[in-house]
């Protein structure tokens, strides 16, 4: 009996290291299938082996890591969870298992169950680091990521999925170089690296280089050929580019090798929907969401789908999934609202639009999607407003044009687009805004007769509404049948009283005709039945600007911000009017509260920088210009603004690569090529600047500034005899109040005096409030020795502007001078201007002693002339200050100081002689 068991035992331990040596090979052999490239054999190898042994630990991390190359995430955390729970060490399992929950989209899971423990090796933890950093980006969480990717490279600098992290990170602020260079990074440090070239495959694609980026991918491919990411990456940008059979050979080669992946179907799934393939593409997204519920791009394939097939509610439920996820993606949330307009729920469709107002205000589609549902709602004055926007914005876009049943625009000729939205009224009479939307392009092609034909057969669909009848009056407008214009206005007035849209189209009417109290009389109107009514509230800012009523323009743009708190237009236009006024803190104020509600907008941010720049602080304006210019590159005026800052701060280099980046995208923007010319004229690069002004005078011949522009470079080099005729051109094509001033001073440089006064003069008759003309014509006069022509002058000044220190300081001095008790109260008034202002200071102080006040006198030009000790004049007015109220002794020091720190100086006689007296 003994030696039976003695026989099994060694039986089953033959047995035993027999199917031992069969798993080794079995993992031999898995583990050059693998390094071959080869990961589906792999697993037909493991699986054989795991079947005899479901415990072998080994097998089960190779098999993970096998998954893991096929992209069959599910399959990998299965088996990766699998080798953990048999006590695999973390160093073998936790990243994998990362990457497989990378590829469920488990972002939560990740950042839960992998953590960066202190005891893993440097590299591990730097892998770890970034795969929690991709975690975050697929949370929107950027600034955790950035931390977990900055943590990943003190770790190892050459962290690979830090480094695409952050190309991510940059390519969402559209930072696309900074990307393309840590992707860069990633294959300098390791060519052979398949997840280096992805990287940078994945980043030129997003940066629009879709040639480079299959080019990295292809790179990938060479390197490893069954890698699921380059082969899926290059089929996106096989599609991408058109070429959908190159796309369908790299999905088919990844199911071929791995089976059906879930972002191969998705891409399957695209290419069927490109080819109107709907049922196939719906079953290939089908068998994508069972895998990966949470894949949005499928649920939003899916609820397209959906839309074309009439399926609204599913349509629905997919759409509002990813929505939930991604709330600002415009393209899903139009398809969404056409969809609840589907259904019969335009309320819901205009909510959901409202919050995309910001960002899709120059959309055409968008516009006339919101109007539609409006007019949908029976809400007109919507309707009409947010159609007619789309109507003006679609020329510029290419076309307007009906699709998904909705007033989509598309691309075509403006002709081809007025077909098709005939078309789109033939085939679906319920689509009431293709109508509108018709009508209007036919307004804005001026084929007014098609449009007023147009628009009489809607109203006979809809008889009693009273948008057909506006539409007419529109129609009419434009034909220039004012009268026709306003009757039919008149009668959408009387079918809905409350019709703001026809009430503002007469207000606009009276407003051309010259009729501003009769258009008031409408603003008013529609302000009693809307108090919040934009356009009223700027129409009537709009007449109190015409009529200088700067008071009332303040009062109605800060009611229109009042009423309407997140509108951006009247914050805009109070803050640009508030700067033209001089109340820049206030301006900076109201700009905030626009960018704060309008964080991206051009507008809002031009404003703030302005605003910024006008308060003195130059770093935070260009910061915001910086943040502009990156939103609006092919913008001249943005870079333009921009450079002047950076020019103002002493950053001339920067400023001038700006004004050549605005040049380059715009040769003709004049206020680029004049800043340029300024710059060739201070470095006394005449030749250059002579060029520019040539250029502006070609490219805009009806422009006075290429003459004023050559005026200036010849003045700047005392060639007054040139500059005088460049700017008489420049003024008889088109008068200014610069010219007016430059004509002066070169006439008087060439000793014509006469005519000089007499040309200024004469502008100023037609131009009574140009308050620098007036400073200048009295300045000339005063140094001529024309006391009472000076007075005359600055009095006119005084009253354009009656805060304006140096017209004050100037006229109070002329009033000493000839004697006229206006001198000592006006002096007095000047007083608190006077601050760290030694010549006004000088000003006051001596008028102040002619007029027996010693003390504050002698006082005020003391700290004149310790703020300026250079100024010689209020050296002397202080010594005969102190002469005067009985100080000689001070006096005499005074000036024997003066007299030994300046040996030559114009009034050194008068000095001399002052000393001898004392």
């Amino acid at each position: 009996m003994v030696r039976i068991l003695k026989a099994l035992l060694l039986a089953v331990s033959f047995i035993a290291h027999e199917r031992a040596g069969a798993d080794q090979d079995l993992l031999e052999q898995a583990r050059d299938y693998l390094h071959k490239g080869e990961p589906k054999a792999a697993v037909i190898q493991l699986k054989n082996l795991l079947q005899g042994n479901p415990e072998n630990a080994d097998a089960r991390v190779l098999i993970g890591e096998s998954y893991l190359m096929l992209g069959d995430g599910p399959s990998a955390a299965k088996e990766l969870e699998k080798a953990r729970d048999l006590g695999v060490s973390r160093d073998r399992w936790m990243v994998p298992l990362a990457r497989a929950y990378l590829l469920q989209a488990k972002p939560k899971t990740i950042l839960e169950q992998i953590e960066p423990e202190d005891d893993l090796a440097e590299t591990m933890r730097a892998q770890v680091y970034g795969i929690r950093g991709l975690a975050h980006i697929s949370l929107n969480q950027p600034e955790q990521a950035r931390e977990s990717f900055d943590a990943a490279l003190k770790l190892d600098s050459n962290a690979s999925d830090a480094l695409l992290g952050l190309a991510m990170l940059e390519i969402q602020n559209k930072q696309f170089k900074k990307a393309i260079e840590y992707a860069a990074q990633a294959v300098a440090a390791d060519a052979k690296s398949v997840s280096a070239w992805v990287i940078l495959g994945e980043t030129r694609r997003l940066d629009g280089d879709l040639a480079g980026s299959a080019e990295a991918f292809t790179k990938a491919l060479e390197i490893q050929p069954f890698d699921v990411r380059a082969r899926l990456g290059r089929a996106a940008v096989f599609l991408a580019t058109g070429k959908t059979e190159d796309a369908q050979k790299d999905v088919d080669e990844v199911q071929k090798n791995v089976g059906e992946v879930p972002l191969a179907l998705y891409l399957h799934a695209v290419i069927a929907f490109q080819k109107k393939e709907f049922q196939e593409a719906e079953d290939a997204l089908l068998k994508v969401t069972s895998a990966l519920p949470n894949h949005l791009s499928s649920r939003l394939l899916l609820g397209t789908i959906a839309y074309q097939q009439g399926k609204y509610e599913s349509a629905e439920n997919n759409l509002a999934q990813y929505l939930g996820t991604f709330p600002k993606h415009l393209p899903a949330a139009k398809l969404l609202a056409a969809t609840r307009m589907k259904l019969g729920r335009p309320h819901d469709a205009v909510e959901l639009l409202k919050g995309f107002e910001d960002q899709a205000s120059d959309d055409p589609q968008y516009l006339a999607l919101l109007g539609s549902a409006y007019l949908q709602e029976k809400k007109y004055d919507s309707a009409t407003e947010y159609l007619n926007r789309a109507s003006e914005l679609a020329p510029e876009e290419g076309s307007v044009k009906a699709q998904l049943a909705l007033g989509r625009i598309g691309s075509g000729q403006m002709d081809q687009a007025v077909d098709d939205l005939k078309s789109a009224v033939e085939l679906d009479q319920n689509l009431m805004q293709a109508d509108v939307m018709l009508i209007l392009t036919l307004i804005h092609q001026k084929k007014t007769d098609e449009a007023i034909e147009a628009a009489q057969k809607m109203r006979s669909k809809m008889p009693g509404d009273p948008m057909p009848e506006n539409l007419i009056g529109a129609a009419y407008m434009a034909k220039g049948d004012t009268g026709k214009a306003r009757e039919h206005w008149t009668s959408a007035l009387k079918l809905k009283p409350d019709y703001t849209t026809a009430a503002l189209n007469l207000a606009k009417l009276e407003l051309s005709g010259n009729n501003p109290e009769s258009a008031v009389g409408y603003y008013q109107q529609v302000l009693q039945r809307d108090s919040k009514n934009l356009a009223a509230h700027l129409g009537l800012a709009q007449i109190a600007e015409t009529r200088k009523d700067y008071e009332s323009m303040e009062k109605y743009l800060k009611e229109a911000r009042e009423k309407n708190p997140k509108a951006l237009q009247p914050a805009v236009m109070l803050s640009r009017y508030l700067l033209a006024r001089g109340k820049a803190l206030q301006a900076l104020e109201v700009a905030r509260d626009a960018e704060n509600h309008h964080h991206d907008h051009p507008l809002a941010l031009q404003s703030l920088a302005l605003a910024q720049s006008a308060n003195g602080e130059g770093a935070s304006a260009i910061t915001t210009f910086k943040k502009l210019v990156s939103k609006v590159p092919n913008n001249p005026e943005y870079r333009h603004q921009l450079a002047q800052v950076l020019y103002t701060k002493g950053e001339k280099q920067a400023a001038k690569a700006e004004w050549e980046s605005a040049l380059k995208h715009s040769p003709d923007y004049v206020p680029a090529l004049l800043a340029q010319a300024e710059l060739h004229v201070q470095e006394k690069k005449f030749r250059e600047a002579l060029k520019l002004a040539e250029t502006i005078k070609t490219k805009h011949p009806k422009s006075p500034l290429g003459d004023q522009l050559e005026g200036d470079v010849q003045f700047a080099q005392n060639l007054f005899k040139e500059a005088l005729p460049a700017y008489e051109k420049a003024f008889q094509s088109a008068p200014s109040p610069v010219l007016a001033r430059r004509l002066f001073q070169t006439r008087r440089a060439l000793g014509k005096d006469q005519e000089a006064f007499d040309g200024l003069n004469q502008w100023l008759q037609s131009a009574q409030d140009d308050l620098e003309s007036w400073v200048l014509l009295a300045m000339a006069h005063q140094e001529g020795g024309r006391q009472k022509e000076a007075l005359e002058a600055y009095e006119k000044a005084q009253k354009l502007k009656p805060d304006n220190t140096v017209v004050q300081n100037n006229l109070a001095w002329l009033y000493q001078e000839v004697g006229s008790a206006k001198a000592l109260p006006l002096a007095e008034q000047l007083l608190p201007a006077s601050e760290n202002h030694p010549e006004v200071m000088d000003t006051i102080g001596w008028i102040f002693v002619q007029n027996g006040k010693y003390e504050k006198g002698v006082n005020l030009l003391r700290d004149a002339a310790v703020h300026a000790p250079h100024l010689v004049q209020i050296r002397i007015h202080l010594a005969e200050a102190l002469a005067k109220s009985g100080r000689k002794d001070e006096a005499r020091k005074e000036l024997e100081r003066l007299l030994k720190e300046k040996k030559n100086f114009a009034d050194r006689d008068k000095a001399e002689t002052l000393l001898k007296g004392l």
